[in-house]
């Protein structure tokens, strides 16, 4: 009789089985949603299995076979003006237009296309053949420097006053960062933004730093900012754009980037929305006051070692208008409100391009 495999670790052998790498929010996601029940699997097991064929269902690959390897969806970008978003496809008409006028864009496009613009279809091919070619062993670091240190530039190069010197302690402690720069663009009929890796000095880290500019000023995505400059399709702007952040400590933020031309209701009716998709569990009855205070008086005596001793201790401070009879409905209680106030509610998207429900303004 053969052994049973031994456990695994999960990622490891998800990847292997599915022929890519996951990204992080991909993992964390399959974490949270209940995919993967836990960091250790067996290639016997019907928990495997099932993994695989939900991933494989998740995201799926383009007609080319690739993989998505970002959260964002591919850009979207205005080829034909429509009756239904009249505002947004004015604002993407008349942002494109001033984006042209950029100094950086109409430089690049004379030096990398010789002022004749690509078709939207032929954008990733150009981009992965000269990528192809200027492929090399380089990177970025970045480094501290002692006060006083002189820097100095020649032909050559820089050079440091005393010799700058780097140790394995600078590194250990997270001093010293090491890191790979790349471009991110889609073809129209990707599903997903594609990326390559840039390198210093070559003419698509050039691209990549235009983007990446073009994105801090007209508030586009990257991907949107390359094909627009390659070219010069208008990418659709959003007027209410969401993140979801999630900090080490476990709090939990929705950040949105308004255009200030919105009304008021327009944006009550996005967030609304918004909340509603990225958390399913927060349209459900609210927690009132008692559930809040209650959160706060279990936080605040941690010598209450039981649910029971809590709820005792609760119950004589107040005995009457906020009283549990049952243990059961004084934990579940607590343990909803907190899950509520802490934002653990599992998100559905780490970024997410809203559309405004209908309605009167």
């Amino acid at each position: 009789m053969n052994e049973p495999r031994p456990l695994q670790p999960a990622r490891q052998i998800l990847e292997e089985a599915l022929g890519f790498s996951l990204e992080d929010w991909q993992y964390n996601f399959l974490l949270e949603d209940g995919t993967v029940l836990s960091d250790e699997l067996s290639v016997e097991g019907d928990d495997y299995k099932a993994a695989v064929a939900r991933i494989r269902k998740l995201w799926p690959p383009d007609k080319y076979g690739r993989r998505p390897r970002a959260e964002s969806k591919a850009p979207k970008m205005l080829r034909a003006s429509s009756l239904k978003n009249q505002r947004e496809d004015a604002l993407s008409v008349l942002y494109a237009n001033k984006a042209s006028e950029e100094l950086e864009v109409k430089d690049f496009r004379e030096i990398a296309l010789s002022n004749k613009l690509l078709e939207w279809d032929q954008v990733p091919g150009w981009i992965e053949k000269h990528a192809k070619v200027e492929r090399r062993e380089a990177g970025w670091i970045t480094f501290p420097f002692p006060i006083g240190t002189k820097v100095s530039q020649d032909k050559r190069g820089f050079s440091f006053k005393p010799p700058l010197k780097i140790n394995r302690l600078d590194v250990s402690e997270g001093q010293v960062g090491f890191s790979v720069k790349t471009l991110a663009y889609a073809g129209p009929d990707d599903r997903w933004t594609l990326r390559v890796p840039v390198f210093p000095g070559r003419l698509m880290e050039k691209l990549a730093t235009i983007s990446k500019s073009l994105v801090k000023r007209y508030y586009w995505r990257e991907a949107q900012a390359t094909v627009f400059i390659l070219t010069g399709i208008p990418p659709c702007v959003e007027t209410i754009q969401a993140q979801f952040e999630n900090s080490s400590s476990g709090v939990n933020r929705l950040v949105l980037t308004i255009d200030p031309s919105l009304s008021p209701e327009e944006v009550k009716r996005a967030y609304k929305s918004l909340r509603c998709e990225a958390f399913p569990d927060a349209s459900k009855r609210a927690s009132g006051k008692r559930q809040y205070a209650l959160v706060a008086f279990v936080t605040e005596n941690p010598e209450l070692s039981t649910w029971e001793e809590r709820r005792k201790a609760w119950n004589k401070k107040f005995p009457k208008e906020w009283y549990y009879s049952e243990r059961d409905n004084f934990q579940r209680d607590h343990d909803k409100t907190k899950k509520r106030l802490l934002g653990e509610m599992s998100p559905r998207f780490q970024k997410i391009e809203i559309e405004i429900p209908e309605g009167e303004d």
